[in-house]
């Protein structure tokens, strides 16, 4: 009996392989097996829309894109408050970013993958109206349409909801 059972696991065992190599070779991913967007770590990168707190309009276009030596980086790519002067700089901005354009401003760096319903996290994020930056933690949601992006500073918090762009 075990002999037999062995046999058997040997021949699915086999046929799992050969049937995942092929799958493979052919260009299925992993993922087509089921699982969410929001379980693929580099999804996160893209194009996506800021909101202002206050208003809740459209603030800014954020690029996020994952360099495979310094994790998350994120940059302004247009400006989309009315309220902004065309090459505006960042005035609040700290240290090497003060005076910089918005416009290609580097407000999103580095962070780590993790597991769980938070897919980033101890990175840093710039917030360019105040000059603060906060340690974020991000996850996707809406079958990876919306970014929840939560910064802390100590023990505070705030969480704001990004819209990726079509």
């Amino acid at each position: 009996m075990k002999f037999g059972a062995m046999r058997w696991l040997g021949v699915n065992l086999a046929l799992s392989l050969t049937l995942g190599v092929v799958l493979l070779a052919l260009g299925f991913e992993p993922l087509a097996w089921g699982a969410s967007a929001e379980s693929d770590l580099s999804s996160v990168a893209g194009l996506w829309t800021s909101f202002d707190d206050n208003t809740h309009e459209p603030s800014a276009q954020i690029r996020v894109i994952l360099d495979p030596k310094d994790g998350l980086i994120g940059r302004i790519e247009k400006v989309l408050d009315p309220k902004a002067s065309p090459g505006e700089l960042c005035s609040a901005c700290p240290g090497e970013r003060k005076n910089l354009p918005l416009v290609g401003l580097e407000i999103m760096r580095g962070g780590q993958k993790t597991s769980g319903e938070w897919l980033w996290s101890q990175g840093k994020i710039l917030d360019p109206d105040s000059g603060d930056e906060y340690t974020y933690k991000l996850k996707l949601q809406d079958g990876g349409r919306e970014l929840l992006l939560r910064g802390y500073w100590g023990p505070f918090w705030r969480t704001q909801k990004w819209s990726r762009v079509p």
